[in-house]
């Protein structure tokens, strides 16, 4: 009999063992993936800090210029304007530096990043980004660069700008929610500390050799976005083009801050909570039959 209980404890002993390290498993492989589906989330939360502290920079440089010399930033920037619609500045290959992979570290090391023009912002898709005068590989690791050979958003009538940027980005999320615009959708330009408004009139997708559509218009300033599609295809161009309007403070802080990064994060938390509400009942369940038990024993 006694020997018939020493086998017994020890199976339940073993037993036990293998429960705990099938949880204990189990509970990894949820971390892991927990991880997994955070990591997005978190190096755009990175590169967005980045992109605020940069943005914050730019907004302190411009409050410091006299009037004169955002006059005279501003007269520069018409200046290469003009040149481009005069056919001085040739219109550059815009898709080569946009599909989505990133670049070699150590020529982007080398590479030295310009000062930005403007501040990019689109609420509904709850980006802020700057604005750099070109569209290297460094620029679009960082933020949106101006398309060579397009003009620099500074406002005006004739003026085609057009913002190349990345999507599907391992280090943030970029214009990776630009499918999600639509028709009749605002963003805005803010330069020198003025903001210009744009409402979205035209998406279309386009093939990568197509440069038809960033024709100027004498009657409209216009600003195109630029990226790529499908993601992680590449394989054609999307075009979300904007023209100008009238520019109404209040309705730039209509902020839409339930985009799908912030129901992820809900329902990460949930699945979360649940877990550890489970994990909390079962050692309950446990707790009290093991007094049970030791209550019979006595």
């Amino acid at each position: 009999m006694a020997n018939k209980r020493r086998i017994k404890k020890k199976r339940s002993r073993k037993t036990i063992k293998k429960k705990k390290w099938v949880d204990l498993f189990f509970l990894a492989v949820v971390l892991a993936g927990v991880g997994l589906l955070l990591y997005p989330i978190y190096s755009d939360y990175q590169l967005k800090r980045s992109q605020t502290m940069e943005i914050r920079k730019y907004q302190a440089t411009v409050s410091n210029l006299s009037k004169e010399e955002k006059e005279q930033k501003l007269a520069e920037y018409e200046k290469k304007n003009e040149d481009q619609k005069q056919g001085n500045v040739p219109l550059d290959e815009p898709f080569a530096n946009i599909e989505g992979q990133s670049s070699n570290s150590l020529n982007l090391k080398e590479q030295s990043l310009p000062e930005p023009v403007a501040v990019l912002d689109i609420p509904k898709i709850d980006l802020e980004v700057q604005v750099y005068p070109t569209s290297s590989d460094l620029v679009l690791e960082k933020g949106v660069g101006v398309l060579e050979g397009t003009a620099i958003p500074s406002g005006g009538m004739g003026n085609h700008s057009v913002l190349t940027g990345h999507r599907g980005l391992s280090l943030g999320q970029m214009f990776t929610d630009l499918p999600n615009l639509k028709v009749n959708d605002h963003f805005y330009l803010t330069i020198l500390g003025e903001v210009h408004a744009y409402e979205i009139d035209q998406i279309k997708t386009i093939t990568p050799d197509d440069l038809s559509h960033f024709d100027r218009d004498e009657n409209e300033d216009y600003i195109t976005l630029v990226t790529c599609t499908p993601l992680g295809i590449n394989s054609h161009r999307l075009l979300v083009r904007g023209h100008r309007i009238p520019y109404i403070a209040k309705e730039k802080d209509a902020k839409n801050y339930w985009t799908m990064k912030t129901f992820l994060i809900i329902g990460i938390g949930c699945i979360l909570l649940v877990m550890l509400i489970l994990i909390g009942v079962k050692k309950c369940k446990k707790r009290k039959a093991g007094d049970r038990r030791s209550g019979q024993k006595k």
